[in-house]
């Protein structure tokens, strides 16, 4: 499980801490109660896991019938090309069946050197080029330059509390 820190709500009734030891206390107690929430969720995902195994042996047969219901389809379009007409996909009253072509284009490592060494005079025709702010750099600019530029920055510093109290392994990752 990833650190999460957490950023204090003074919406809520604040509960006394007025030095570090209840501090000390009071992350000790955050952490606990993380390890807690860590166990509720590893017990969930545990039921939801055995209702999808479940659910994937009831919806088994189901999608191989799908499967034969298809082929048998397709194997009446292809010897029974005249009820497509011009078309290629037929619609009926409860769907439509047909073919749909698609092209997938795979680009090579080194496509984009050839392109630029072939097509010179129309690289740009070939060659998307996308234009984006430099977030790290702008924020090096000064005050003046940034507003001569419309840039606006919104600084925020929020608190936040950080148990250290040693997690789990994130029980989602080992699947």
């Amino acid at each position: 499980m990833s650190k999460e820190r957490i950023k204090s709500d003074f919406n809520l009734t604040v509960m006394g801490c007025d030095n570090l030891e209840r501090a000390d206390s009071l992350l000790k107690e955050i952490g606990d109660l993380e390890l807690k929430i860590h166990d509720e969720e590893a017990i969930c995902k545990s039921s939801v896991d055995a209702a999808k195994m479940a659910m994937q042996t009831a919806v088994k047969p189901l999608q191989e019938r799908i499967g034969l219901y298809a082929m048998a389809l397709e194997r009446f379009s292809e010897t029974h090309p005249e009820v497509f007409g011009k078309g290629k996909s037929l619609r009926l009253q409860h769907g439509q069946m047909g073919w749909r072509v698609s092209t997938a284009i795979t680009i090579g490592a080194n496509t984009i050197k050839l392109i630029k060494k072939k097509f010179k005079d129309r690289i740009r025709q070939f060659i998307k080029v996308t234009e984006s702010v430099n977030k790290k750099e702008i924020k090096t600019l000064s005050g003046k330059e940034l507003l001569e530029l419309e840039v606006f920055t919104t600084t925020k510093n929020d608190f936040f509390v950080e148990s250290s109290i040693p997690k789990a392994s994130h029980y989602e990752q080992a699947q």
